[in-house]
C-alpha cells in the first residue's frame, strides 16, 4: 500500500472538491450561454417589430439603427461560439475530475479493506495464542 488512509481521505476530499469547482464552472458557462440566446432572442424580436413599420420617415433611423442589431447579432454569435467552445472544455474537465474523483475513492476503499484484513489477522492471531495459553493451563 503507498498511501496510507489518512493521505487517502485527504486526496479523496481534495478530488471531491475539484469536481465541485469543475461542476460549478461548467454551470457558469451553461448560465452564460442561457443570458447569450435570451439577449439573441430579444434582439431578433426587437428586428421583427421594427420592420413591421411602415413609417417612411423613419428609414433612415430604422437603417442605421438595423445595422447596429446586426453586429449584435454578430457579436452575440461570436459569444455563443466561444462559451460553446468553453462549455465543451469544462465537461471534458469535468469527466477528468469525475474520474479522478473515483480512483481516489476506490484507492480509499481499497486500504481500508486492507486494514480491515490486517486487523482482523491480528485478532485471529491473539485469539489462536489466548487458545494456546489456556490449553496449556488446562
Amino acid at each position: 500500500m503507498s498511501l496510507r488512509p489518512h493521505a487517502l481521505t485527504v486526496l479523496r476530499r481534495v478530488r471531491q472538491i475539484e469536481t465541485d469547482v469543475a461542476r460549478r464552472d461548467l454551470a457558469d458557462i451553461l448560465a452564460e450561454l442561457e443570458a447569450i440566446a435570451a439577449r439573441a432572442a430579444s434582439v431578433e424580436q426587437e428586428v421583427a417589430t421594427a420592420r413591421q413599420v411602415q413609417d417612411l420617415t423613419v428609414r433612415d433611423s430604422f437603417v442605421r439603427w438595423l445595422d447596429r442589431m446586426r453586429l449584435e447579432r454578430a457579436r452575440l454569435t461570436d459569444q455563443a461560439r466561444d462559451a460553446e467552445a468553453r462549455a465543451g472544455a469544462a465537461r471534458m474537465a469535468l469527466a477528468e475530475r469525475r474520474r479522478a474523483e473515483t480512483v481516489a475513492e476506490e484507492a480509499l476503499a481499497r486500504a481500508m479493506a486492507e486494514l480491515g484484513k490486517e486487523a482482523a489477522h491480528r485478532e485471529q492471531i491473539m485469539l489462536e495464542d489466548a487458545a494456546r495459553g489456556f490449553r496449556r493451563m488446562g
